[in-house]
């Protein structure tokens, strides 16, 4: 066989194993995502809990860079110190070395067994939200069983290649650069377990020396520190000082392994273990140190992390990006969901702050106010946009229907938020506007109209609020009752104001048009608001 051709299956055995470990993940993450979630939250409350809860997740996920940013995604929305944080990625790294020794026994019989079950309990899931996901967990761990069986069958005949040790012979002179290879291999594939997996497959076979795959197994380590790093770069500045703390442990840690190589050589000599044993056990221990050294000194890394990556965000940023939207919750479409939910609920709060300024700035003629308000309204549609984004990716996912209406609803109501907030910037603010540079007034009794339907404005808001909330008819009838007061209001006000206009009253001629097309504005963002109860019985 070709040496071309035996890369090439290498290569496919590595795509495989990374394809086993995305299937595996991403099935944990859809059907027990927000379990793990709660776990996070829970065992938060001390380092040594926090560390077996984060390598009790990873061991499940399969996957610390997984871990690391469900945690970080914790801690850059403030449910979370920073502290805790690392003490959570600390046995996060601890767990995929759990997961790389175990997957390392030779158990390649297995795989058949996982590939045929898992698709068979697959193909005759009919119902149960989670059966297909178990069914694809299997499929998952069965590829990669199948795929460490392939590197290495084919990985055999390049003990006689004469090519290879001209190629590994600088690694092997130059240990830095042999760090260095390795770490950006690991960031390519994504994974430090595929990565230290395929060095032990290797050094199975003979071709990677000991002392080399043990150089590479620390780089694999530090090359899996900058996945989440890199991954978390545009994150709030907490989100990355948890994955900063984690890249430090783990370069000083290999700093500290370079130093003591002689005496880890000694150490895996003496255990006996064939050699594709000692790289997995040298992955073990290096996380187990990790623990061992910092665990104690989380809060010291924390600040340490803090001192790097302090906290700058301006306060037009904060105003104008979205609080809730977080991108590592979308691969877990029932948290997902709650993000946008929440950031739904914030751009309702934008509008709410809008709403009650209008009528100040009707009633006042107070310009500043009117841009003020107008200003708000591009914060309103820059939540909107990116709510709108966020929900587009979710549905890229395998959604339950439950989810798929969920999904629906928010985007729904997201768009008559950003309605009502177009007709109060483009219409009533230039209504407001145009009445303060005349200065005009209203009489008492027209000012007195347009606050009352103001009131029931705000009203509505809060009860679409609700609505959006708990799904609650009883809610949804008082807002359509609402929508009828607030139509009789607008008719009401109508003939009183034709009657001031009949009795001559200077005030109600000077704003006649300006009076009855406030009040149809206001009465247009009570449209939108009350579609909301027209729709619960359509979902």
């Amino acid at each position: 066989m070709s040496l071309s051709i035996i890369l090439l299956t290498i290569l496919s055995g590595i795509c495989l194993l990374l394809w086993g470990l995305r299937m595996v993940k991403r099935a944990v993450l859809h059907a027990y995502g927000a379990d793990l979630q709660s776990l996070i939250a829970k065992c938060a409350k001390n380092r040594f809990v926090a560390m077996l809860a984060g390598t009790a997740i990873t061991i499940f996920l399969q996957s610390s860079t997984a871990t690391a940013l469900l945690i970080a995604s914790f801690v850059g929305r403030g449910l979370m110190a920073v502290a805790t944080g690392i003490a959570l990625m600390i046995g996060a790294d601890v767990g995929t070395a759990v997961v790389t020794h175990l997957l390392s026994f030779r158990i390649d019989w297995l795989a058949p067994l996982l590939l045929s079950s898992g698709i068979i309990m697959h193909l005759a899931a009919s119902g149960g939200l989670q059966r297909p996901y178990i069914a694809r967990i299997i499929i998952g761990l069965g590829f990669m069983l199948t795929a460490l069986s392939i590197v290495r069958e084919a990985a055999e005949p390049l003990k006689e290649s004469a090519t290879l040790p001209l190629i590994l012979a600088p690694l092997q002179s130059e240990p830095l650069l042999a760090l260095l290879v390795s770490a950006i291999l690991t960031y390519l594939f994504h994974s430090s377990l595929s990565a230290v997996l395929l060095y032990a497959s290797l050094a199975h076979t003979g071709i990677l020396p000991l002392e080399l795959a043990v150089v590479f197994v620390i780089g694999a380590n530090i090359g899996g520190g900058f996945i989440p790093f890199i991954a978390t770069l545009k994150d709030a500045p907490k989100a990355l000082q948890v994955t900063a703390g984690n890249l430090m442990m783990k370069i000083i840690m290999g700093g500290i392994a370079f130093t003591a190589f002689p005496f880890i050589m000694d150490y895996l000599q003496q255990t006996g273990a064939d050699i594709s044993r000692q790289i997995v056990i040298t992955h073990l221990g290096f996380n187990l140190a990790i623990a061992i050294v910092f665990l104690p000194l989380v809060n010291l890394i924390a600040w340490v992390s803090k001192k790097i990556i302090p906290m700058i965000e301006s306060e037009s940023k904060k105003l104008i990006e979205p609080k809730y939207l977080d991108e590592d919750a979308l691969k877990t479409p029932s948290t997902a969901l709650t993000c946008a939910t929440r950031e739904t609920l914030h751009m309702s709060e934008v509008l709410e702050k809008m709403i009650k300024q209008s009528f100040e700035a009707i009633e006042s003629n107070n310009l500043k106010l009117i841009n003020t308000i107008r200003k708000e309204d591009n914060i309103l549609d820059s939540l909107f946009r990116e709510t709108k984004h966020y929900i587009v990716k979710l549905r890229r996912e395998d959604l339950s229907d439950e989810e798929d209406i969920k999904s629906r609803r928010i985007i729904n109501f997201a768009m008559n938020l950003e309605h009502c907030g177009d007709i109060l910037d483009k219409s009533l603010m230039e209504i407001a506007e145009k009445k303060a540079r005349n200065k005009d007034g209203f009489s008492k009794e027209g000012l007195k109209e347009i606050e009352n339907v103001h009131s029931m404005i705000v009203e509505s808001l809060k009860m679409a609020q609700a609505i959006f909330i708990s799904h609650d008819q009883e809610v949804a009838d008082k807002l359509l009752a609402l929508k009828n007061k607030l139509k009789k209001a607008e008719r009401d006000s109508a003939t009183s104001h034709l009657s001031r206009l009949k009795d001559g009253l200077p005030q109600s001629i000077a704003t006649s048009e300006i009076h009855m097309d406030i009040i149809r504005d206001y009465r247009r963002i009570s449209t939108y608001l009350s579609s909301l109860a027209y729709n619960i019985n359509d979902d």
